[in-house]
């Protein structure tokens, strides 16, 4: 009998379809099919970033703090304060309106935000505002606006958090910030995520990131990102630099207090050929340090998702297909699912010519597009990209 020889199975990807539902820009929106590699493009203020930040919530599980990061980068973030009144509280469950559709005031009368995969509905993460009261050492919660009306005694904001029926976690917000809250949870993430801003990972992140693949084979990858745009350079590293005072959010205890600490810098540096000293990366150009922290990301999401928020920012256009195979190749390697947003004609036409590389292309294309309210996919695979490119038709 002719032995058969089994393939391997694919990687599952954590996402293999969306749906967001009630979620900054998002009535709802339905994505039928992600792939290992999508770049969403779209005009301003479509929902680019929201996608990114749903997918980074859903990951996450609702995280407190992801939330609370989420909110400062658009400066909506603010003190969550507890409410003696009872209309007071329901009128102003600050920040926590922002993450909604409309950013109407959130309460009692209104469902939850909904971000899950389309095929399974019932893991689909569910994020609802709510109202809680003081009972003896812990909270009790309102479960309907008559209870809300009717009670007698000082009402807290918060959050109801659920994922399926395998996680749930009720948060009285009752302090002054996310961090400060009780009963955080620590259940650890869906999937590894790791986000890249379009200005780059802040010193601190890269240099966490780097002293994870330090001495492994994953700093090829970073080296070959890199050699895109100098193919000069030999080796990369990260050294110490000098000491700086900075000024943190003391979240600790009490009210908010910012103070400085003493922080030491961690500069990227390269080898460069023919040159006898390293020199940091920073002098070889902004393109240059947001390829190496896109890298050290990619590497760094192993088994898990990465969201780029306008990947091509400083990178010169006859760089990016070389950029996008080796998205393309380590992600499918090391079993990453890519998110990334572009406003770039060659940031798009690169990404597919990259895809023409491969025997079996594994991105696409998601339009976002907004129709009469509401925001709606369009979803362009190779195939169709390579036609839409081809004929100069306009995608973005």
């Amino acid at each position: 009998m002719e032995a058969r020889v089994l393939e391997p199975a694919k990687a599952t990807l954590p996402l293999e379809s969306l749906e967001i539902r009630d979620f900054r820009a998002f009535d709802q929106l339905r994505i039928e099919r992600l792939m290992r590699v999508n770049l969403v493009v779209g005009k301003n203020g479509v929902g680019k970033s929201t996608l990114l930040e749903a997918v980074r919530l859903y990951a996450n599980r609702g995280s407190l703090s992801v939330i609370e990061k989420i909110l400062y980068a658009r400066d909506e973030e603010a003190p969550l304060p507890a409410f003696s009144g009872k209309q007071e509280a329901q009128n102003k469950l600050l920040p926590i309106k922002y993450l909604f559709h409309g950013r109407e005031d959130v309460g009692l009368h209104r469902g939850p935000l909904l971000i899950g995969p389309l095929s399974r509905p019932a893991e689909a993460l569910s994020i609802e505002g709510v109202f809680f009261y003081a009972k003896g050492k812990g909270y009790e919660q309102i479960t309907n606006l008559d209870e809300l009306r009717t009670l007698n005694k000082p009402v807290v904001p918060g959050l109801a958090i659920r994922l399926g029926s395998s996680f749930r976690i009720d948060q009285p917000l009752d302090k002054e910030d996310f961090q400060a809250s009780t009963a955080i949870s620590l259940q650890p993430p869906i999937a590894p995520c790791v986000f890249v801003f379009n200005d780059g990972l802040r010193m601190d992140e890269t240099a966490e990131l780097w002293d994870s693949i330090v001495l492994t084979e994953l700093e090829n990858d970073v080296l070959k990102a890199l050699q895109i745009i100098d193919p000069d350079v030999e080796r990369v590293s990260i050294t110490t630099g000098a000491i700086r005072m900075v000024e943190r959010t003391d979240m600790s205890r009490g009210p908010r207090k910012r103070e400085k600490e003493p922080e030491v810098d961690r500069v990227p540096i390269a080898k460069m050929k023919g040159l006898g000293e390293p020199v940091t990366l920073l002098s070889l150009g902004d393109g240059m340090n947001h390829l190496f922290g896109i890298a050290l990301a990619l590497v760094n999401a192993k088994d898990g998702i990465l969201l780029i928020d306008e990947v091509e920012n400083g990178i010169h256009y006859s760089a990016q297909e070389q950029l996008w195979q080796l998205i393309l190749e380590v992600a499918a390697r090391l079993n990453v699912q890519v998110f990334a947003t572009t406003h770039s004609w060659d940031c798009i036409d690169a990404f597919q010519r990259a895809m023409r590389h491969g025997l079996e292309p594994e991105g696409q294309m998601i339009r976002l597009q907004r129709e009469r309210g509401s925001v709606l996919a369009t979803l362009f695979d190779a195939r169709k990209l390579n036609i839409a490119t081809r004929e100069d038709i306009e995608v973005r």
